[in-house]
């Protein structure tokens, strides 16, 4: 039985194939994060004071009313997703694209305001 010989252009090949579909991979993900309206990036908790002041230039709009209630920059709340899923943090507001965002102790999650089940306050 004859061996085929692999070349470096085989390895080549073969390498840029593989990056090729990881890189298909990654982007259908992210798109589908992004299309579900879900959004979670870490950061360094030192940083939080930097991370927010960004984060309310891209959320400028300082108030939700959401169920007859509303809330305002800073204040702590927890909201449910329709997928069930649970977040508390500090509000940082709205941006018009009607996505909404909180900030955790080690994250920022950023929400499409219709995919919200509930918000509410926490004392």
């Amino acid at each position: 039985m004859d061996s085929i010989p692999i070349t470096l252009g085989n390895v080549i090949f073969a390498f840029a194939g593989a990056s090729f579909v990881f890189l298909v991979f990654k982007f259908i993900t992210a798109f589908i994060q992004m299309a579900k309206g879900i959004g979670e990036i870490g950061f360094n908790p030192s940083q939080r004071e930097e991370v927010l002041m960004d984060c309310c230039l891209n959320f400028p709009m300082e108030s939700l009313q959401m169920d007859g209630s509303i809330f305002t920059r800073g204040e702590s709340v927890r909201i449910t997703t329709k997928k069930e899923l649970v977040y508390e943090g500090q509000f940082v507001g709205v941006n018009k694209s009607e996505m909404l965002c909180i900030i955790t102790d080690k994250s920022i999650i950023a929400h499409a305001l219709g995919t919200i089940m509930k918000i509410q306050s926490v004392k």
